[in-house]
């Protein structure tokens, strides 16, 4: 195929790497499209000067990520792309009236935060054997000796690998120069909150309800007048935001934390349309999305960043655990200097272990196969459970998407035993500032919290 000429391995990946990303950048881009057969893997292992093995490798990890699939004598051929394009050409459709008004006011009833820890990415973790390397590399009695020098080329590493995982999971091309690196989400939320308080004496943000305590909590704190914006299986409610500017909308449009909704294309293009007019900053938070691959990949709100609308916020906790992560932002230019003045002011730098191993780690050979293998184990999880629950509930009504780590699902009508609900579940009323917002009584199936094992018992419990 003439568009596979062009692929070349960069300095930092090998070619089969090389290989891995090209051909999801193109199937996720649109230049390679469903039904398409890739080139035979003796003319790649000619073409690429490699052994036949290497390409079947690299095809093997395309075929574990979602993108292919390999068909008997007649080589590999493109699954499918579901990445919707052009959401500015959606039109959007009328807007009905919302029969809950916008609030700005919070109670302290909050969920205990210790439920969004149990949330995290409980299946993620980063092999050890990355920390020994990069513990082994430090000069010999100089324990933790770092070198500026060395620190700012793994920052810099980190940053593009980055770039290369989200363009192969998400399908969209991000500026590393307008990339911010933080220790953790709840900082990441609370300079771009910082930076709000600095540009307006009385700063607003549209919090999605349901919603993360701890985001709430930081708004509360920093003296937002918070406005709730509902949500049901198409995201974000549109209709139910304000007629009036705001500083910030904060949206997790891909996989909605913590119920798992997806934000339809349309209402993508009306949010975008009614940040433009209220002048509002999105803030667009990806980190239960990352893991968006092959068949699964769902748009990010813009197909490049930085936006000058748009915040675009995530995290390598799907990809190497919580216990050992970074978060990002990618940042307009026109915010950069001022968040890179106030990131100095609020936080220490990076700590070198942690970007050093994750280095190492995002840039070996050995991250493909601990991804796919990862993925694979997700959406067997999925699976399992939704069976589970398919046997015990008429209609479940889920959200959330196969390769995420939690989903939530309706009982209306009370199957399942309120101890089983007890031990295994969250409710997901526990999230929302005024109960009467959700009409279906759901819960959150915490789904990377569990073994498959795990799982299976729960599934025997639902059909007692």
């Amino acid at each position: 195929m003439n568009c596979l000429n062009a692929m070349a391995p960069t300095k930092r990946t090998s070619v089969k790497q090389s290989i891995i990303e090209d051909v999801s950048n193109m199937i996720s881009g649109g230049v390679l499209n469903k039904g398409d057969f890739l080139p035979s893997i003796r003319s790649m292992s000619e073409k690429y000067h490699i052994s036949r093995g290497s390409v079947v490798m690299a095809y093997k990890a395309l075929e574990s990520l979602g993108y292919i699939v390999g068909r008997e004598r007649v080589c590999y051929q493109v699954v499918g792309n579901t990445l919707q394009k052009g959401l500015s050409a959606v039109r959007p459709p009328d807007s009905p009236a919302s029969d809950v008004a916008p609030v700005a006011d919070e109670s302290d009833d909050s969920p205990d935060t210790d439920i969004c820890r149990k949330l995290e990415r409980q299946d993620g973790a980063l092999p050890g054997h990355f920390a020994r390397k990069w513990f082994a590399a430090l000069p010999a009695g100089k324990t933790l000796a770092v070198s500026s020098a060395q620190h700012q080329a793994e920052l810099r590493a980190v940053k593009e690998s980055f770039c290369r995982v989200i363009r192969m999971s998400r399908g969209t091309q991000i500026d590393a120069q307008n990339m911010l690196l933080l220790p953790g989400q709840q900082e990441a939320i609370l300079l771009l909150a910082q930076y709000g308080k600095l540009h307006s004496p009385h700063p607003s943000v549209v919090l999605e309800d349901p919603c993360s305590p701890k985001v709430v909590q930081l708004f509360t704190s920093l003296g937002y007048n918070i406005i709730r914006a509902r949500v049901n299986a198409g995201g974000m409610d549109i209709s139910s935001l304000p007629d009036r500017p705001v500083d910030f909308i904060y949206t997790s449009p891909t996989h909605q934390f913590p119920s798992g909704a997806t934000m339809s294309p349309q209402r993508r293009v009306a949010l975008l349309q009614w940040a433009e007019r209220h002048n509002a900053l999105i803030v667009e938070n990806d980190s239960c999305a990352l893991l968006g691959f092959g068949s699964d990949i769902t748009p990010t709100l813009s197909a490049s960043y930085p936006n000058s609308r748009i915040i675009y916020l995530s995290t390598t906790a799907e990809l190497s655990g919580s216990n050992v992560n970074l978060s990002f932002v990618i940042a307009p230019e026109e915010m950069l200097s001022s968040l890179v003045q106030l990131k100095k002011l609020l936080f220490s730098e990076v700590q070198p272990m942690i970007s050093g191993t994750l280095s190492l780690f995002l840039n070996s050979n050995h991250f493909i196969k601990f991804l796919s293998k990862n993925l694979q184990l997700r959406r067997q999880k999925y699976q399992l459970a939704l069976a589970g629950l398919q046997r015990a509930i008429d209609d479940p009504a889920v959200w959330g998407q196969p390769q995420a780590g939690f989903f939530s699902f309706a009982d209306k009508n009370r199957a399942i035993a309120p101890e089983v609900i007890k031990n295994h579940f969250f409710d997901l009323a526990l999230f929302y500032a005024h109960a009467g917002r959700h009409q279906d009584k759901r819960y959150i199936y915490p789904l990377a919290a569990f073994s498959l094992e795990h799982i299976e018992k729960i599934n025997q419990k639902l059909a007692t």
